[in-house]
Protein backbone atom coordinates (compact mmCIF):
# COMPACT_ATOMS: atom_id res chain seq x y z
CA UNK A 1 0.00 0.00 0.00
CA UNK A 2 3.04 2.49 0.85
CA UNK A 3 4.05 2.10 -3.00
CA UNK A 4 0.91 3.44 -3.38
CA UNK A 5 0.75 6.52 -1.92
CA UNK A 6 4.24 7.34 -3.09
CA UNK A 7 4.02 7.20 -6.57
CA UNK A 8 0.55 7.68 -7.32
CA UNK A 9 -0.83 10.12 -4.88
CA UNK A 10 -4.04 10.57 -3.61
CA UNK A 11 -5.44 11.04 -6.87
CA UNK A 12 -6.30 7.99 -9.34
CA UNK A 13 -5.19 5.68 -6.30
CA UNK A 14 -7.64 2.63 -8.33
CA UNK A 15 -6.39 3.42 -11.12
CA UNK A 16 -2.44 3.47 -10.59
CA UNK A 17 -3.13 0.17 -8.50
CA UNK A 18 -5.07 -1.44 -11.37
CA UNK A 19 -2.32 -0.57 -14.14
CA UNK A 20 0.57 -1.76 -11.49
CA UNK A 21 -1.44 -5.33 -10.91
CA UNK A 22 -1.35 -5.29 -14.70
CA UNK A 23 2.52 -5.34 -15.02
CA UNK A 24 3.31 -7.67 -12.44
CA UNK A 25 0.42 -9.92 -13.82
CA UNK A 26 2.03 -9.67 -17.58
CA UNK A 27 5.53 -10.11 -16.23
CA UNK A 28 4.66 -13.33 -14.10
CA UNK A 29 2.86 -14.82 -17.70
CA UNK A 30 4.73 -13.12 -20.02
CA UNK A 31 2.33 -11.09 -21.78
CA UNK A 32 2.59 -7.90 -23.52
CA UNK A 33 3.60 -4.62 -21.41
CA UNK A 34 2.17 -1.84 -23.75
CA UNK A 35 4.34 0.77 -23.08
CA UNK A 36 4.48 4.48 -24.82
CA UNK A 37 7.58 6.16 -25.73
CA UNK A 38 7.56 9.72 -26.54
CA UNK A 39 11.31 10.56 -27.74
CA UNK A 40 12.07 13.09 -29.91
CA UNK A 41 15.68 12.16 -30.63
CA UNK A 42 15.82 9.28 -33.64
CA UNK A 43 18.84 8.00 -32.59
CA UNK A 44 17.72 7.39 -28.79
CA UNK A 45 14.32 6.42 -29.50
CA UNK A 46 16.04 3.51 -32.32
CA UNK A 47 18.36 2.55 -29.08
CA UNK A 48 15.09 2.28 -26.92
CA UNK A 49 12.97 0.30 -29.27
CA UNK A 50 16.07 -2.20 -29.80
CA UNK A 51 17.01 -2.35 -26.45
CA UNK A 52 12.91 -2.87 -25.41
CA UNK A 53 13.01 -5.62 -28.52
CA UNK A 54 15.08 -7.57 -26.47
CA UNK A 55 12.43 -8.19 -24.37
CA UNK A 56 9.06 -9.63 -25.50
CA UNK A 57 7.22 -8.55 -22.19
CA UNK A 58 7.71 -4.80 -23.67
CA UNK A 59 5.27 -3.96 -26.86
CA UNK A 60 6.51 -0.35 -27.94
CA UNK A 61 4.21 2.44 -29.78
CA UNK A 62 6.75 4.97 -30.53
CA UNK A 63 5.74 8.63 -31.05
CA UNK A 64 8.59 11.56 -32.05
CA UNK A 65 6.94 14.43 -29.97
CA UNK A 66 4.13 15.18 -27.06
CA UNK A 67 1.36 16.92 -29.30
CA UNK A 68 1.56 13.96 -31.69
CA UNK A 69 1.15 11.47 -29.53
CA UNK A 70 -1.65 13.30 -28.00
CA UNK A 71 -3.57 13.55 -30.86
CA UNK A 72 -3.45 10.06 -31.24
CA UNK A 73 -3.96 8.61 -28.33
CA UNK A 74 -7.35 11.41 -28.05
CA UNK A 75 -9.22 8.88 -28.91
CA UNK A 76 -7.65 5.36 -28.94
CA UNK A 77 -9.24 2.45 -27.47
CA UNK A 78 -5.43 0.75 -26.91
CA UNK A 79 -4.59 0.74 -23.26
CA UNK A 80 -1.07 1.54 -22.02
CA UNK A 81 0.79 0.13 -19.03
CA UNK A 82 3.67 2.24 -19.02
CA UNK A 83 5.25 5.33 -20.23
CA UNK A 84 8.77 6.57 -21.12
CA UNK A 85 8.76 10.41 -21.86
CA UNK A 86 11.65 12.20 -23.06
CA UNK A 87 11.56 15.30 -20.66
CA UNK A 88 12.96 17.96 -23.11
CA UNK A 89 10.60 17.72 -25.95
CA UNK A 90 10.34 20.24 -28.77
CA UNK A 91 6.57 22.30 -28.33
CA UNK A 92 5.51 20.91 -25.06
CA UNK A 93 7.23 19.47 -22.24
CA UNK A 94 7.80 15.79 -21.14
CA UNK A 95 6.16 16.73 -17.95
CA UNK A 96 3.12 18.37 -19.29
CA UNK A 97 2.47 15.76 -21.95
CA UNK A 98 2.59 13.21 -18.67
CA UNK A 99 0.20 15.40 -16.88
CA UNK A 100 -2.32 15.37 -20.24
CA UNK A 101 -2.07 11.91 -20.59
CA UNK A 102 -3.11 11.16 -17.19
CA UNK A 103 -6.28 12.80 -18.72
CA UNK A 104 -6.96 10.53 -21.29
CA UNK A 105 -8.27 6.95 -20.53
CA UNK A 106 -5.95 5.36 -22.37
CA UNK A 107 -3.21 6.29 -19.95
CA UNK A 108 -4.76 7.42 -16.94
CA UNK A 109 -3.18 6.13 -13.80
CA UNK A 110 -0.01 4.68 -15.91
CA UNK A 111 3.66 4.92 -14.68
CA UNK A 112 5.51 7.00 -16.14
CA UNK A 113 9.77 7.00 -16.47
CA UNK A 114 11.20 10.19 -17.82
CA UNK A 115 14.22 10.03 -19.60
CA UNK A 116 16.76 12.93 -20.03
CA UNK A 117 19.98 13.84 -20.30
CA UNK A 118 20.39 16.69 -17.82
CA UNK A 119 18.13 17.11 -14.78
CA UNK A 120 18.56 20.62 -13.34
CA UNK A 121 17.83 21.25 -9.58
CA UNK A 122 14.72 23.63 -10.97
CA UNK A 123 13.51 21.16 -13.03
CA UNK A 124 13.35 18.23 -10.19
CA UNK A 125 10.33 19.77 -8.78
CA UNK A 126 8.54 19.21 -12.14
CA UNK A 127 9.49 15.24 -12.46
CA UNK A 128 7.37 14.31 -9.25
CA UNK A 129 4.13 13.56 -11.03
CA UNK A 130 1.16 11.55 -9.41
CA UNK A 131 1.99 8.89 -11.51
CA UNK A 132 6.06 9.52 -11.84
CA UNK A 133 7.81 6.33 -11.15
CA UNK A 134 11.54 7.50 -12.21
CA UNK A 135 14.17 8.97 -14.47
CA UNK A 136 16.75 7.09 -16.42
CA UNK A 137 19.64 9.37 -16.99
CA UNK A 138 21.09 9.55 -20.71
CA UNK A 139 23.34 7.99 -21.70
CA UNK A 140 21.77 4.74 -20.53
CA UNK A 141 22.93 0.88 -20.96
CA UNK A 142 20.97 -0.26 -24.03
CA UNK A 143 21.55 -3.65 -22.67
CA UNK A 144 20.25 -3.24 -19.25
CA UNK A 145 17.48 -0.78 -20.31
CA UNK A 146 14.32 -3.10 -19.78
CA UNK A 147 15.56 -4.68 -17.04
CA UNK A 148 15.98 -1.35 -15.45
CA UNK A 149 12.94 -0.14 -16.38
CA UNK A 150 11.49 -3.40 -14.56
CA UNK A 151 13.20 -3.03 -11.45
CA UNK A 152 12.00 1.13 -11.52
CA UNK A 153 8.30 -0.45 -11.87
CA UNK A 154 8.98 -3.01 -9.00
CA UNK A 155 10.71 -0.90 -6.60
CA UNK A 156 9.39 2.29 -7.35
CA UNK A 157 12.83 3.73 -7.34
CA UNK A 158 16.02 3.56 -9.06
CA UNK A 159 17.94 1.40 -10.83
CA UNK A 160 20.75 2.80 -12.59
CA UNK A 161 18.45 5.43 -12.72
CA UNK A 162 18.59 8.66 -11.25
CA UNK A 163 15.96 8.28 -7.77
CA UNK A 164 13.66 11.87 -7.50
Amino acid sequence: MNWLYEHCGHKDLHGCYGRRRKIDQALMMNEAIKTLLIEDEDDIRFVVEMALGRHPEFDVTTFTNGLEALEALHGTTDVFDLALINVNLPAISGPEVASQLSDLHCCSGIPVIFVTAVIHDRDSAKLNGDNVTGVISKPFNALSLGDDIKALIDRGGSASAAAI
